[in-house]
């Protein structure tokens, strides 16, 4: 009874987060342990139930068989296995460390950091280049094809694979306004505009409103003036909560009108504020225009498959994509620049429909460079992203399943593509 009533005290401070975030073991330990273990360590219980009896007097090591009954009692493991449920994103493994807020680089030291070299490179990636500019027609021609199939063929299976390409398609065109905001596409105001105007028009996104909003975004990031902050906008925990989780479901579309209704009053010059009045207006004329031809000519169908039924996957998409940008984030006081957004790694499809924004931190540390030169930023800043232990995470199921978890109210910082709870 007093050896359980020992693990079982053992257990509940383990279970204290920040006993959880402090523990660590060598790797040493880790490669002394039998290979089965090390396999079924991707499982993350068989890993965590060694390290908790290393963590509860016992090491680890070539007697760990003889060690671990003794250590390990059956409520001890169902606490534990609790433990890994309830934080697992702050567990740490053999052979790691939390992270250290010392190590860290200041406001200024990251780029002091950089060679000569790495400061040439990328200068040189901030010009625009032929594949900048001509994706758009790519995602038109993507659209288009889908569009037919999907108006021809009378098969459920196949139009919605069809809606989900093109919902996919539709999201990167409503990725290019955020380009052409930056004028990082054409280098020419009047032309970026143009076309800004035009991604945004088959997704209902106001472009010179977003343009307005997102500029004051980059100005003020993270702070009480950041108009997508939301810890700043909403400083209740309860309510940040529930709009944290509707932006999950219709943050995109409530987005959009926010922006057609704070445009004008955000942008600084006259002619910026007109365009945030004339642009919705043309927006309304248009789809007036196509909804009233559909009607009399009879082709609400090929608008329905070719085009609105795939909406909604347009939206989820933003939606998510959105929030992962800057939600759940140790920005660190002062705010470290390397954890001010996150990046996303994930594979080359995902990324191409993203039109690279799941390398939002690179973006943030150079919002003038086009967006196919984003991996080619994160490939020369990934030593220093290294060393100053920076927001960069491993895939977006990963951190779909943390922000379902744990919600906004709680902050993670990243170490080696791993996320810890603070």
């Amino acid at each position: 009874m007093g050896e359980s009533v020992r693990h079982g005290r053992a257990v509940r401070g383990l279970l204290q987060p920040a006993a959880l975030t402090a523990r660590s073991s060598t790797l040493s330990d880790w490669q002394n342990l039998p290979i089965s273990w090390r396999v079924f360590h991707r499982t993350g219980f068989a890993a965590r139930l060694a390290l908790l009896s290393r963590g509860s007097g016992a090491r680890v090591g070539a007697g760990w068989r003889q060690q671990l009954p003794a250590t390990m009692c059956p409520g001890t493991a169902l606490f534990y296995l609790a433990a890994t449920i309830m934080w697992g994103d702050q567990m740490l493994f053999p052979g790691e460390t939390a992270p250290s807020q010392s190590s860290r680089p200041t406001a200024g030291d990251w780029r002091r950091s950089l060679s000569p070299q790495q400061r040439a490179a990328l200068a040189a990636l901030h010009s625009p280049n032929a594949w900048t500019q001509a994706k758009p027609l790519i995602l038109l021609a993507i659209w288009l094809v889908c569009a037919v199939i999907a108006v021809a063929v009378d098969e459920i299976f196949v139009r919605v694979l069809c809606w989900i390409i093109i919902g996919a398609t539709l999201h990167c065109f409503g990725a290019f306004v955020h380009d052409c905001s930056h004028l990082s596409v054409f280098r020419k105001p009047w032309l970026d505009r143009s076309v800004g105007f035009l991604c945004g028009l088959p997704v209902f996104f106001p472009s010179a409103s977003y343009r307005a909003t997102h500029l004051l975004h980059h100005k003020y990031l993270n702070t009480t003036k950041d108009p997508d902050a939301l810890a700043a906008n909403f400083p209740n925990p309860r309510l940040r909560i529930a709009v944290f989780y509707g932006w999950l479901l219709v943050g995109v579309p409530i987005y959009s009108v926010i922006l057609i209704l704070t445009g004008p009053f955000r942008a600084r010059r006259p002619s910026d504020k007109l365009a945030c009045v004339i642009e919705p207006l043309l927006m309304l004329a248009f789809y007036t225009a196509l909804f009233t031809l559909a009607a009399r000519y009879r082709f609400g169908d090929v608008l329905a498959n070719g085009w609105a039924w795939a909406l909604p996957v347009a939206m989820l998409i933003g939606n998510f994509r959105g929030l992962a940008e800057h939600a759940q984030l140790a920005h660190g006081d002062p705010p470290d620049p390397l954890r001010v957004a996150l990046t996303v790694e994930t594979n080359p499809i995902v990324s191409f429909f993203l039109n690279n924004l799941n390398y939002h931190l690179e973006h943030h540390l150079y919002p003038g460079i086009p967006w196919n030169n984003l991996p080619k930023v994160h490939e020369i800043l990934s030593p220093v992203f290294a060393r100053g232990e920076a927001s960069v995470a491993a895939g977006y199921r990963r951190w779909m399943t943390r922000a379902l978890r744990y919600g906004p109210n709680r902050s993670f910082s990243y170490r080696g593509l791993r996320a810890y709870l603070d």
